[in-house]
């Protein structure tokens, strides 16, 4: 034990109950994420010397001197998600600080592997990937419900398969298809056939399924991942979208020089967003640069419609259009009230008079 005369110069030792702070443990974010949360929070425990582990049943046991004070730090850690915070308090109540029991109790209510299942397949249900813009935020959405079904089942290949299958309904028909022949040439090239093999379970998810696999669960391909695939997928279905959208040229002979000229055709009028509305507010800021926290913002504010673009220079504005001057008004003075958004809102000048180096008309 730490104090009694043990060799502690590899290890960090409880010297007092002073080293273990309010700020020792990490914190849970999410309830889905307990399993795991517990595991770092007891190797802390054990790595500081408040507890052992027993070789017998792997499980941790608090040394009796240091158990309410580790308790009530595991509680502390808990804090951020209420209703877990809650069961864990009760629990110590009811059982008199035992962790173990109190391990158990949380576990039965929220480390069921069908409450996992059930949450990440909530998560893959609303996913769709409507553009090839929207890959990265697709990406990073389907990789949060992966760690759920990881963490429920493991290396399970029938689960993993069926991840992968819904997945894929959220990603469109042509870019699906492209996906597709990317992994089965990956693994003809590798020697494998498509027929003999399940292309689901042919390469890794990701970087980190990967790196963090057995020998034994090492994929058929491992030059490319499920996620690297549709990547390139999607930054190639983008390329090819702005090589086909830009302006045809035609070469025009004169008498001195040769010029380009874009064949002539009839343009049809761009659509205005001050037309459409009789109050446009017009907003600037740097939280415009994270669109998601930009849209959930609009969303208080109630408007018509948005619009969030970027100005000759690539400084971000947002465009708001709300059909009644009350409305307007009411939100107009929320924006401006809100000093710690740091956005600067005003009524849009359509004629681009009021507007400094902003839009000119949209």
């Amino acid at each position: 034990m730490p104090g009694e005369g043990s060799d502690s110069s590899n290890m960090v030792t409880a010297v007092n109950p002073a080293t273990l702070g309010k700020t020792s443990l990490p914190t849970l974010s999410d309830k889905y994420d307990l399993p795991h949360h517990l595991e770092v929070v007891e190797a802390c425990l054990v790595e500081a010397g408040y507890a052992k582990v027993d070789e017998a049943t792997s499980n941790i046991t608090i040394l009796g001197k240091y158990r309410h004070l580790v308790v009530s730090r595991i509680l502390t850690s808990l804090a951020p998600v209420k209703d877990v915070a809650a069961s864990a308090k009760r629990a110590a109540t009811l059982f008199g600080y035992d962790w173990p029991q109190i391990r158990r109790l949380l576990e039965r209510q929220y480390c069921k592997k069908t409450s996992l299942k059930a949450e990440y397949q909530s998560k893959l249900k609303k996913l769709a990937l409507k553009n090839d813009g929207e890959c990265e935020a697709f990406i990073e959405g389907a990789t949060e419900a992966f760690s759920l079904s990881r963490r429920a089942f493991g290396t399970d290949v029938a689960e993993r398969r069926a991840f992968i299958r819904q997945l894929c309904r959220g990603i469109p028909h042509d870019t699906l298809l492209q996906l597709l022949r990317m992994i089965q040439t990956s693994m003809a090239a590798a020697g494998f056939s498509d027929t003999d093999n399940d292309w689901e379970n042919a390469v890794a998810f990701d970087d980190f399924d990967l790196a963090s696999r057995s020998d034994q669960d090492q994929p058929l391909v491992s030059t490319l991942t499920f996620c690297s695939a549709l990547r390139s997928v999607c930054s190639l279905s983008e390329e090819a979208q702005r090589l086909t959208s830009a302006p045809t040229v035609a070469f025009k002979q004169s008498s001195d020089a040769v010029r380009l000229t874009q064949p002539t055709s009839e343009r049809k009028p761009r659509p205005k967003f001050s037309d459409r509305y009789a109050h446009v507010m017009f907003i600037t800021g740097s939280l415009l640069e994270d669109k998601e926290k930009a849209q959930r913002y609009f969303e208080t504010l109630k408007p018509q419609d948005s619009l969030l673009l970027r100005g000759r220079r690539g400084r971000p504005y947002a465009l708001l259009g709300f059909s009644s001057p009350e409305e307007f008004s009411a939100a107009l003075n929320d924006v401006q009230k809100d000093t710690d958004s740091g956005l600067t809102a005003r009524r849009f000048d359509p004629e681009g008079s009021k507007n400094g180096k902003g839009p000119r008309r949209q």
